[in-house]
């Protein structure tokens, strides 16, 4: 749950919280906490190309986020294809070519 910047420096000087993260701060409870916990709603916004993400407490925006999906998935299947079929054919023509080149051998040597 959000402190003020007090209480958590209170908390970490008497050694009952310890940092996570800076960025955004964030520290975590060593000691268990009285049982209270707060009502949080979390929400998602799924749609065609950005899904939201959000989490509020008491009115107050704990935490709101946008993923952006990935837009280039096909056109990069299709060049993985084409580069697939490029190599393929590449193997057939070497493979014909070696048997052409058996060929032209064995009738020079008749």
């Amino acid at each position: 749950m959000p402190c003020k910047p007090s209480k958590a420096r209170k908390l970490m000087n008497e050694g009952k919280a310890k940092v996570i993260r800076t960025m955004p701060f964030t520290i975590k409870l060593i000691y268990g906490s009285s049982g209270y916990t707060q009502q949080i709603i979390a929400g998602m916004d799924t749609g065609s190309k950005i899904t939201g993400c959000s989490a509020i407490a008491n009115g107050k925006v704990l935490y709101q986020s946008e993923i952006y999906r990935r837009e280039d998935i096909s056109k990069k299947m299709q060049q993985r294809a084409m580069y697939r079929r490029t190599r393929r054919s590449r193997k057939q023509d070497t493979a014909l070519q070696d048997l052409i080149t058996e060929a032209i051998l064995e009738k020079k040597e008749d």
